[in-house]
Parts: C-alpha cells; sequence; structure tokens
C-alpha cells in the first residue's frame, strides 16, 4: 500500500499538540500495477496519539497538579532559592518530554475506506495454514494448565495460546514481529517504571507482575509497548513437560493493558486489563501469521473453561473458551524448512 505523509507540524507551543495527516492512496499489486484508494485513518494502536477527522494528534506539554503546583508555592516562600531551583528542574522535565508523533516498527494503523474501490487484481490467497484438530491435539489442549494464580494462591488470568517449536524458535518469533522480552522485577526496573509512568513515555521491556502456572513462574514473557508503559500487549509462556508431533509445547496467557491504577482496595498498582481477552489471543495469533513467524494455526474448544471469570486483581473477563494453538516457523539452523507447508502440519 502506497502512504504519502501530507502534512506534519511540530507543536509551536506547550498549549498546542503536534499535528500529522496520512495519505493511503494505493494498493500496489505483486505485479507493480496500481488500485487507487480512498481511505483515511481512524485510530492508531497507540497510547500517547489520538485521531480526529484523519487527523493524528500528539500530546500536550505536561503540566503539573493543583497539589503539585501547591506544594511547590509553598517552598518557594520557606525558601525563595529552593524553591526556583525545583521550579526550573520541573520546567525542564516537562519540556525534556518527547512530544512528536513517532510510529516505532510494528505499530498498528485502522484505516476505514470511505469510497468503493474496484481492483485491479484478485490476489489468491485461501488464509493461513489450519491444523486439523485430531484426538492428540484435543488431549494436549484440555490437559494444559487452565488458569494463572498468583504468590498468594488467587486464581487470576486464563490460558489462552499454545506454542508448538522450540524456545529459540519462539524468541525468534517474538522478535521478528517487533516485541520485546521484560525485564525482571529489580530495583532498577521499577525505577523504570515510575519514570515511564511519570512522563507518559516507552519502556519496551517493562517487568510484569508475577503469575504462575502450577507453582512456577513464566519461563518467557513478551510484551509490545504501545509508546507508554500504561498500555502494552503483553503475554506470558510456560514450557510443557509434553510434545507435539515432536516439538516443544508451550502455553501463554494473553491480556492487553490499557491503563495503571492503583484505585482497588488492598491492591498495590497494577495495570487494567481489556476484558475481552479473545481479542488479544487472536491478536497475537495474527501478528505473528503476518509477520511469517508462525506458519499455522487452530483454536480449539476447552469445554471446562469459564466464559466469564475475574483476575487476581479485579479485572472482569470474558473469553469462549477456545485455546489458540500457533505452530511456529521452524528453525533454518537445525537443518529443516523455514516455512512448513499444510500438509507438514497436519502430519
Amino acid at each position: 500500500m502506497d502512504a504519502t505523509i501530507l502534512f506534519a507540524q511540530k507543536a509551536p507551543n506547550k498549549y498546542m499538540r503536534p499535528r500529522m495527516v496520512l495519505d493511503f492512496s494505493n494498493i500496489v499489486h505483486a505485479d507493480g500495477t496500481k488500485t487507487p484508494l480512498y481511505a483515511r485513518v481512524i485510530d492508531v494502536d497507540n497510547a500517547r496519539e489520538t485521531v480526529r477527522n484523519n487527523e493524528i494528534l500528539g500530546m500536550v506539554q505536561p503540566h503539573a497538579s493543583t497539589k503539585a503546583s501547591a506544594a511547590l508555592s509553598v517552598v518557594g516562600i520557606v525558601n525563595p532559592i529552593a524553591g526556583y531551583a525545583i521550579r526550573g528542574a520541573s520546567a525542564v522535565y516537562g519540556l525534556s518530554i518527547r512530544r512528536e508523533v513517532l510510529f516505532p516498527s510494528g505499530t498498528d494503523l485502522q484505516v476505514q475506506i470511505v469510497r468503493p474501490s474496484k481492483l485491479k487484481m484478485k490476489h489468491k490467497w485461501e488464509g493461513w495454514p489450519v491444523i486439523p484438530v485430531d484426538d492428540q491435539l484435543k488431549t494436549l489442549v484440555i490437559s494444559a494448565p487452565l488458569r494463572t494464580h498468583n504468590a498468594n494462591n488467587t486464581v487470576s488470568d486464563m490460558t489462552n495460546i499454545m506454542f508448538i517449536g522450540s524456545q529459540k524458535e519462539l524468541e525468534s518469533a517474538f522478535d521478528e514481529a517487533g516485541w520485546y522480552q521484560a525485564d525482571a522485577l529489580s530495583v532498577g526496573s521499577a525505577l523504570k517504571t515510575v519514570q515511564a509512568t511519570i512522563r507518559n513515555t516507552d519502556y519496551q521491556s517493562a517487568p510484569v507482575s508475577k503469575l504462575m502456572v502450577n507453582g512456577g513462574p513464566p519461563d518467557l514473557v513478551f510484551q509490545k509497548s504501545l509508546d507508554t508503559f500504561a498500555k502494552r500487549h503483553h503475554i506470558r509462556v510456560w514450557k510443557q513437560t509434553v510434545l507435539y508431533d515432536g516439538r516443544e509445547v508451550w502455553v501463554g496467557a494473553a491480556t492487553h493493558d490499557l491503563a495503571v491504577s492503583n484505585a482497588r482496595k488492598g491492591t498495590k498498582w497494577s495495570h487494567r486489563v481489556y476484558s475481552h481477552i479473545d481479542r488479544e489471543r487472536d491478536w497475537i495469533q495474527s501478528d505473528l501469521l503476518f509477520a511469517g513467524t508462525a506458519v499455522a494455526y487452530a483454536n480449539v474448544d476447552r469445554p471446562a473453561a469459564p466464559r466469564k471469570l475475574s483476575n487476581a486483581t479485579g479485572d472482569d473477563m470474558v473469553t469462549d473458551g477456545r485455546m489458540a494453538v500457533v505452530v511456529l516457523k521452524k528453525s533454518s539452523s537445525d537443518g529443516l524448512k523455514t516455512r512448513a507447508s499444510a500438509a507438514e502440519v497436519s502430519q
């Protein structure tokens, strides 16, 4: 697809926002021919920018809260020199916050077709290869752990996606799709988290809260940040002891963080989670298939899975209960083909 930046402007002052207009004008076919496209951007999978009438708007200059301003005023009365120093540092801090519109690799845009277009060429595509759901796969899915739990043994997120492949293949799959492995919980990562929260900026490898399966922490955690710590896609993954078609099996719990909150009584700071967890499951599945790091999939029913549930911090969740099974691209370094056909997957 052809896209052009029609307009871009930095924020002229602290009260106005950066602005950008994108034009998606043509669909480019395999032979180089183009079909005119009349479309507009309606959403950006990003937490810092908003879209209004096809115009992408950045964030305004952050201002200190009323309580913070009052506190600075008191400091200024008691010690004018200290007050000036703090205000100066606050101003410099505010100006240092990045405000420009920046879309890193992997940012998703939603585009709406506003006028009918007739394609000059119809591409032949039957969709992603689907794994036959045989008795072996059903047994594998049904016997997999259903829920995660926290350190107090309170049940939390539901497992909703399974990967078939080695650890190297799993890490490569997410890495090539633009995901990051999360940092371990530590003093250093906690300080980075606080800074990212205050500044409303990104922390691409931010740690996640500790959830467990059968008493064990996740073996891997992947996340894709939405340009701010408050919103992100993420998944915790646990290695299973069984094999499927001679390949390792991994079970993951995927959720989409929407905001940071400490509003719930009796809980610490936590992320608010989008309630329709199937969308995150399907989003990750599609992301890996589109990136070419996964080669086939299946959605397998789990009769025992709840349709409505709550996680350990009180977020309500709804689901169809199915487990997405994703077959990863085989590693070429192992002397295997890098892309399996549907026939290979079904064997």
